[in-house]
């Protein structure tokens, strides 16, 4: 098998993971449901993945890897990381609605804020500042909530609304943003 075949299979199954965990959460998906999806027999899912669990960790793994790449591109603008997350939405539908989506796991709110101890230049702060790992937590983890909310409302508001309301959380906090 052409190492092409070899990866557009192992990606139409994490597509296809990602699908039916938007739906159900993955306690609620078989092996035989998935692989029966993406047009494949159980035997192909277990030539890529061990089990429900593994396939999981892969989409979690190339999605974190994608914000990453994501943000060393990015032009370091005072919303940057925030941009990264809409981007990241924008390019990776599938991905984002089943990892922050009404079944996606916590879990990976936190292995996302932990493979992310990244610096936010956005935020001005100096590598000294006591509180600089407290602000970056609170940046990225409110960033990711407020996505994650969103996409469990339907989309409820346009995504320059969204992006605005978050923008006016971070300069001016609640009362900020509650000023029309």
């Amino acid at each position: 098998m052409s190492e092409k075949i070899e990866t557009d299979t192992r990606h139409i199954l994490m597509d296809t993971f990602c699908l039916l965990n938007s739906e159900r959460p993955v306690s609620k998906i078989t092996v035989s449901q998935l692989a029966q999806k993406a047009g494949y027999d159980r035997t192909t899912f277990y030539q890529y993945f061990l089990d429900m669990e593994d396939i999981q960790c892969a989409v979690e793994e190339e999605f974190t890897d994608y914000i990453k790449s994501l943000r060393s591109e990015a032009a370091l603008e005072d919303d940057s990381f925030i941009q990264t997350l809409v981007s990241a939405y924008e390019e990776k539908p599938l991905y984002f609605n089943a990892l922050f989506g009404k079944y996606g796991d916590l879990d990976y709110l936190y292995h996302l804020t932990e493979a992310f101890q990244f610096d936010l230049p956005e935020l001005h702060l100096a590598d000294e500042d006591k509180q600089k790992g407290y602000l970056i937590e609170f940046h990225v983890t409110i960033a990711i909530s407020l996505f994650r909310h969103w996409l469990q409302s339907d989309k409820d508001l346009p995504i320059d609304e969204l992006m605005g309301l978050i923008r006016k959380l971070y300069t001016s906090g609640i009362d900020g943003a509650l000023e029309k």
